[in-house]
């Protein structure tokens, strides 16, 4: 057993992009992290079994963590994007503490790793997060200025803006969390900002901010490019080479998805024309893992197609600046 996990929780649909992002992760830091993916097990094949055997990664169900109580704890978001599977992330931690393991990092399902880490920059070790961190505006998330101002005087909150991080990537100092009753901490911000603020976006990501708050500063900043999203570039070298630990597919057009070309339009002239520009990467990588042919509707683009994208794309820019 080693000292640090790398977990996905979910529902069953996860279970193929979390195999190639575990598995993408795997390749490029060997031997370093014990690979977990977690969701019902009622709704794990025996095909599934043997292949996340063949890749090293152990499986959880979620029914090993009813204690937790997520269901009851736990309602749907505003936007209707995510089961309730996924706040069994937030209990993983725990679970992997107790199994020994000393740091845990939280993947999203829709990453997919590039290039090798370095651990010194994403470790918690005195710490009790790690990850790529951002402000964000409490009100501009639809928090009701009451609900922000009973945050403050209740000293949950400094202010209107506070720390954030994009829960895509996160690394838990598995003892302090546990020690801290940070789970409980989320669970119950969770429910106040739902209860005072039903309208709320992003709640997931709002409650865990609230528990950011909560640390004082105790958490570690790690650099954009282990959570790089597909919504901006990044830059490149004269041979076109780019520096990036981990490509975060957000926004619901996923690259296993099919695209179509007025996606690519309607992206580019609603400021989301990156999106397309990463596809290839995931298709070519999972391509290569087993029941990429089961589970995913697209295939990589041959270089020729690449060439036609890169033109309908440069269209569509062409487009969008005579308008």
């Amino acid at each position: 057993m080693k000292k640090q996990a790398v977990f996905i929780a979910g529902d069953e649909n996860i279970y193929f992009p979390a195999l190639v992002a575990l598995e993408s992760i795997n390749e490029h830091n060997e031997g370093i992290f014990d690979m977990f993916m977690c969701f019902d097990g009622s709704k794990l094949t025996p095909s599934m079994q043997q292949t996340l055997n063949k890749y090293s990664i152990n499986f959880v169900d979620t029914k090993e963590l009813s204690k937790f109580g997520i269901e009851e704890k736990f309602s749907t978001m505003i936007e209707n994007h995510w089961p309730i599977d996924i706040f069994y992330n937030y209990v993983l931690p725990i679970y992997l503490g107790e199994l020994g393991y000393t740091y845990s990092y939280k993947v999203d399902y829709d990453i997919l790793c590039v290039s090798k880490y370095i651990l010194d920059e994403i470790e918690p070790y005195d710490v009790f997060f790690s990850g790529w961190s951002n402000k964000v505006d409490l009100e501009k998330e639809n928090i009701e200025k009451e609900t922000i101002k009973k945050l403050i005087d209740e000293n949950i909150v400094s202010g209107q803006s506070i720390d954030y991080m994009n829960v895509g990537f996160l690394g838990f100092n598995n003892k302090i969390y546990t020690e801290q009753n940070f789970f409980e901490k989320l669970s119950e911000y969770y429910q106040l900002i739902k209860r005072e603020s039903p309208n709320a976006k992003l709640l997931e990501q709002i409650a865990f901010a609230l528990v950011i708050e909560s640390t004082k500063g105790k958490f570690k900043k790690i650099p954009e490019t282990y959570n790089h999203r597909v919504l901006s570039t990044r830059e490149s070298d004269d041979n076109f080479e780019f520096d990036t630990k981990n490509i975060h597919f957000i926004t619901k057009f996923k690259p296993w998805k099919k695209l179509e070309k007025n996606i690519i339009k309607w992206a580019i002239f609603n400021n989301g024309s990156h999106i397309y520009l990463y596809r290839n990467l995931w298709l070519d990588y999972a391509s290569k893992i087993e029941g990429f042919e089961i589970f995913c509707m697209e295939k990589p683009l041959t270089v020729k197609q690449l060439v036609g994208m890169e033109m309908h794309v440069v269209r569509c820019f062409n487009e969008k600046l005579t308008h």
